[in-house]
Order: C-alpha cells, then structure tokens, then sequence
C-alpha cells in the first residue's frame, strides 16, 4: 500500500524496523551516514546500520540481511541533501502505517501495529521461522537479557492475527511472500 501511495521511504523504513528489530526512536533518528554497505554483498551480509545511541547503549549495529532492502536502501540513499536517512516525522509514519492496514489491498482495519510492532514482528517472524538463534535474536535486537527478549516474541498473537486476516489479504500475503523480488520488480541476486 505504502508502494501505491509512492511513499517508498515509508515502505523502506518498515522494512529496515522490521529486518532490523527498530525501535520507533532509532527509525527517526537513523542519518544517511549510519548506514554502510559492504564492499563485497554476501547473502548474511548486505549492509550494516550503526545506531550511535539507542535505549540500551550507545555505538551498537545490525546487519541488514534483506537483499530487497538493500535495493530498496540504495533507491532512497542517493535522493536530497539531508542528512535523515527518512524525511518523515515519527506521527506520518505512525498514521500512514495505520491507514494503509485499511485500505486495499491488506484491509486490516482493526489490528494495532505501530513503528515498534515491527520490532516485535522481526524478532517473532526469525523466531518462528527459525532463521535465526534465540542467541542470534537477543544480540540482534539489542536486548540486555533473554527475559527482556522473550516479551518480544509473540507467538500466540500471531497466530491469532492470522487467523482473523480476511481471506482476500491472506492471498495477496501468500502471493507477496512466494516471490517478494519478483512483486517489487527487483533483482533476486547482486
């Protein structure tokens, strides 16, 4: 939806939060010059975002694993002088996110996700998909203890989201996630 508004910045950022176990802070804080692309890409390893300050310390990172966010990141880059990686205050981001639950082709007008639901979701979606190491999660989500990490990981919610998603958003879901470069138009290698 955020693709059909043309606010690619928007998409990016859910993206970037969502990859990256984002705090809704980070997200708005995020400069150009945090973000540093690997000299040689590898499939674990496409870029890295340094987050100067964050709740829980300072000087920390996070690999970016999404070759579609990293094609997204190098759409964005190159455009205007600012130093913000997003041009966008925190309350858009807030009420595009919400308005495009809404509207076709997703119509999920009564669910409640916000900037920070998509560290929750990242942090689950590896979780459940065993993408990664509860270990791998804790590091890459910046949290000081497993316990803080596993209010993080919402299983039964998401189980119970899915199953209240109209039939119409689970096949455009499906149809996304079987070919996500392929519905971007985006390159699946470098």
């Amino acid at each position: 939806t955020l693709t059909l508004r043309n606010r690619l910045e928007m998409e990016v950022a859910v993206l970037l939060a969502f990859d990256c176990y984002l705090r809704a802070a980070d997200i708005e804080g995020i400069q150009k010059r945090h973000l540093i692309f690997a000299k040689k890409p590898s499939e674990e390893h496409l870029a890295t975002l340094v987050l100067p300050k964050t709740k829980t310390g300072v000087n920390q990172s996070v690999v970016v694993r999404s070759l579609l966010l990293h094609t997204l990141l190098n759409r964005v880059l190159p455009e205007g002088p600012a130093d913000r990686l997003f041009p966008f205050s925190l309350s858009s981001f807030r009420q595009n996110i919400r308005s495009a639950l809404k509207e076709r082709p997703l119509r999920i007008p009564d669910i409640h996700i916000t900037p920070h639901s998509l560290r929750y979701g990242g942090a689950t979606h590896d979780f459940l998909t065993k993408s990664l190491s509860i270990q791998d999660i804790q590091q890459r989500g910046r949290w000081s203890s497993t316990k803080m990490l596993h209010r993080y990981i919402q299983v039964g919610t998401t189980a119970q989201v899915q199953l209240d998603y109209p039939a119409a958003t689970n096949r455009v879901l499906t149809r996304i996630s079987a070919d996500i470069p392929g519905f971007f138009n985006l390159p699946d290698s470098f």
